[in-house]
């Protein structure tokens, strides 16, 4: 048996949009993320460690359980989150960057299952953003329409670009970006 959990703290955080999704998948997350935490030899964390925000959206870190989730972070009782992938902690690509930045400045491991990533591998703290897959399809959306003839003033900025490597994208960019996306379209 694996033991590389044993003894640490352990967070559980599952998450179900309103849209497309029943109740049970709460649940059902939460089954499979004890069952990879027994699996490595952690033991299944006490209720106040697990997290569970029922219809609510990804694309807002206004959840009332990820908020809660954030407290325990603050409050230095958790030592690892195990999440059932990274869509169920957030759909924006820039909370995800900010969310494992902070993780990495409060030294807590993040495991997400179906994405295979795990924070304590060495090669993950220099994981490009890309490497998280974008959630804010808003984001390339706005893109494939500048490029077919749209503003490229209409682009949002202050997010995350895959392609950039963790930068953020602002007004000065801008035209670079948007030229480069016009170059690579043709």
């Amino acid at each position: 048996m694996n033991h590389e959990l044993a003894g640490k703290r352990i967070a559980l955080y599952a998450r179900y949009s309103s849209e497309h999704q029943s109740e049970r998948s709460c649940a059902d997350q939460l089954a499979r993320l004890v069952t990879e935490v027994e699996r490595r030899g952690g033991h299944v964390p006490s209720d106040d460690l697990v997290f569970q925000d029922k219809a609510c959206s990804g694309a807002s870190t206004d959840r009332p359980e990820f908020l809660r989730l954030l407290r325990a972070i603050d409050e230095h009782r958790v030592d690892v989150i195990m999440i059932e992938d990274l869509s169920r902690l957030g759909r924006a690509q820039a909370d995800l960057h900010l969310m494992r930045r902070n993780l990495e400045h409060a030294e807590i491991r993040l495991i997400s299952i179906d994405d295979g990533i795990d924070t304590k591998d060495p090669d993950a703290a220099s994981m490009p953003a890309s490497s998280l897959r974008c959630y804010d399809h808003t984001l390339w959306y706005t893109f494939a329409h500048a490029v077919r003839g749209g503003n490229p003033i209409d682009l949002p900025t202050g997010l995350v670009v895959p392609l950039m490597h963790r930068h953020l994208l602002s007004r000065v960019h801008l035209p670079l970006v948007f030229a480069a996306f016009t170059i690579a379209s043709e």
